[in-house]
């Protein structure tokens, strides 16, 4: 397999590197006049300032407006302002006691559903049932409802009476 000259692997970098900025522009990623001022142009600029350089096309080359690369941390920022990251809220799923729905069931629930242990199982089976209710598991909101779905179509499935809810941790 022949190889490129180095020229064109050059350009060809140079050309990625612009379709990624401007991917970055048009899905919103970016502010495109942050990104005309920030970093992304710096970046671009010193690219082909690298670019031309390296292929000899112009020696004499500069950044526009004085700008060589050497900016302040500000200037570097692509975006105006910071986003908070946060992790997603918890929810415990609470299974309720009824007079009618079996403990063994209960357990079998808690083993195969929220994957606890025979003794956990039945000690929260146990909770279940002196206090009214109890803690199966704490997840985020979207596996918690699902989990209280599964529960709720095994129990109706086996014409228990099951009540499952959540709540915020």
């Amino acid at each position: 397999m022949a190889s490129l000259p180095v020229e064109t692997v050059m350009d060809l970098r140079f050309i990625m590197e612009l379709m990624r900025c401007t991917d970055w522009i048009t899905h919103g990623r970016v502010d495109p006049l942050a990104a005309s001022r920030g970093a992304l142009s710096s970046r671009l600029l010193r690219r082909a300032a690298t670019t031309e350089m390296a292929t000899g096309d112009d020696e004499s080359w500069e950044p526009p407006d004085g700008d060589h690369g050497h900016g302040d941390e500000a200037s570097d920022i692509a975006t105006d302002h910071e986003q908070e990251i946060r992790r997603p809220r918890k929810f415990k799923v609470l299974l309720h006691n009824d007079d009618y729905t079996s403990m063994d069931f209960v357990v079998g629930i808690l083993r195969n559903l929220f994957h606890m242990s025979e003794s956990k199982a039945v000690a929260v089976m146990l909770q279940i049932h002196e206090r009214g209710h109890g803690v199966a598991g704490v997840f985020s909101r979207e596996i918690a409802e699902t989990k209280i779905k599964k529960a709720t179509d095994m129990a109706r499935s086996q014409e228990f009476p099951l009540r499952c809810t959540m709540e915020p941790e």
